[in-house]
């Protein structure tokens, strides 16, 4: 079954990700679409995705992951922190 998900692609310092809201979209598995969607002639192009989820600390808003096409999931990502910015409304 096809799925439609909105994603956004930010870039800075050399790098670029997608970032995906998973309290919107449920994702089986981050780690195939990692691979796919980075591929920078067959997919959108990135360097990783970047999850954004509910957090296990009651303190905190979100939760962010990263998934490299390359290596296994990190609960930081390698430079994507500095791209993202979340403000409570």
């Amino acid at each position: 079954m096809k799925q439609t998900i909105l994603f956004s692609k930010m870039h800075g310092a050399g790098n670029d990700y997608i970032y995906v809201n998973t309290l919107l979209y449920n994702l089986d598995d981050p780690s195939k679409l990692a691979r796919l969607w980075s591929d920078r002639h067959k997919g959108i192009g990135s360097d990783g995705l970047v999850l954004i989820g509910r957090s296990p600390i009651p303190e905190a808003d979100f939760s962010q992951g990263a998934q490299s096409p390359f290596f296994s999931y990190s609960s930081l990502g390698v430079s994507s922190p500095t791209l993202c910015h979340w403000t409570r409304s």
